[in-house]
């Protein structure tokens, strides 16, 4: 490979038989064949003008089948269908989700494994693993099962005590449920040793992930480099508790 120093970075043009990749280095940085390197936005102007003058080819042709290989989402909500639908969520996070696999997204949904859901989706669900969860309240059974749908990687996670009731709102204890769930959540991503690129969060009842993963101190540093999206689908839905439940449940 040939390298160009320009500004504070170093360009590598990279040719192989079939495809030419340009990867951007900060120079304090050690290159290795065959690894791809992330790059800051300064770095991507830098990269855009440099490919443009000296080759022609469009930045967004040249990178598109890196970048979506990549991108790594999960989306976090407590109905999708054809799982639970209650309302608009469900069918949102039925949709997008799918629509974005096939755009060649890595894409997975995570959900409540309510009682309710039809058995003929859960008798096809594989069991992955169980953990504990530790609230204000004690230790909690978390049991994580998996499904994939139409290219999408549907987890579960299992808990009798909150999940197996007739309906999936309306309980005094929505607070407790869903700080449960959302913890269940982080955790799910160290043991399965996933690393999303995104998280998605949708309504109330996930909200706390985000907060809770920016103000974690983590041993695990793939909590870091996540980006966070929250949706509000229903205003009208707030989930409005007293503060003591951010210490009690959460620690906040």
């Amino acid at each position: 490979s040939d390298n160009l120093s320009y500004s504070s970075f170093t360009i590598f043009w990279v040719s192989y038989p079939k495809s030419e990749y340009c990867i951007v280095l900060n120079t304090k940085l050690k290159y290795e064949p065959g690894t791809t390197y992330q790059y800051s936005d300064a770095a991507y102007y830098l990269l855009s003008r440099i490919v443009a003058e000296v080759s022609g080819i469009e930045l967004s042709d040249l990178f598109r089948p890196i970048l979506m290989e990549k991108m790594k989402l999960m989306f976090v909500s407590t109905e999708c269908a054809p799982f639970i639908k209650t309302g608009g969520l469900a069918d949102v996070c039925g949709e997008l989700p799918i629509c974005l696999a096939k755009k060649g997204v890595d894409v997975g949904v995570v959900l409540p494994l309510y009682s309710s859901i039809p058995q003929k989706y859960r008798k096809d669900f594989e069991f992955v693993k169980h953990f504990d969860i530790y609230l204000g309240n004690g230790k909690q059974y978390a049991g994580i099962f998996k499904y994939v749908h139409k290219g999408v990687t549907f987890y579960f996670i299992d808990n009798e005590k909150y999940f197996a009731r007739d309906a999936v709102y309306g309980y005094d204890d929505e607070g407790e449920r869903f700080a449960f769930y959302d913890f269940a959540f982080i955790e799910l991503i160290s043991h399965l040793q996933l690393q999303p690129d995104i998280v998605h969060c949708n309504d109330w009842q996930t909200a706390l992930v985000s907060a809770y993963i920016k103000t974690g101190n983590w041993a695990d540093h793939r909590y870091y480099r996540i980006k966070h999206i929250y949706t509000i689908h229903n205003i009208e839905y707030q989930g409005v508790f007293g503060m003591e439940n951010l210490k009690d449940l959460f620690g906040i």
